[in-house]
């Protein structure tokens, strides 16, 4: 669930997993180990996206009965950054490949 409302990776879901505990808590992994990413995702493929489905339906559903949320309203984010990304061309990746790469002593 976590990973389909915050758009993560199941990397993403394993470390934040990992290092919070109200999210622990909300999964009732509690103190428990949490699975690395390659279980994640196959419980995943196992349980399939119909349902996914279901249980993110049952979990606004109690939101919505227990009122911690109204459901009247849903807010989007269409937040939209502009940039210049170009398909890398065969000279392009020449010339990056040739620059001098900084050496750990400089760092």
């Amino acid at each position: 669930m976590l990973k389909l409302v915050r758009n993560w990776s199941y990397a993403a879901l394993e470390r934040e997993m990992r290092s919070n505990l109200v999210y622990r808590q909300f999964t009732r992994i509690g103190a428990a180990k949490v699975p690395d990413a390659k279980t994640l995702g196959k419980l995943g493929i196992a349980l399939g996206p119909a349902v996914i489905e279901q249980i993110h339906q049952r979990i606004v559903a109690i939101a919505h009965e227990q009122k911690v949320v109204r459901g009247r309203r849903m807010r989007v984010d269409t937040t939209v950054v502009e940039t210049d990304i170009h398909q890398a061309r065969t000279p392009d990746v020449v010339y990056f490949a040739s620059l001098p790469q900084p050496s750990a002593e400089a760092a």
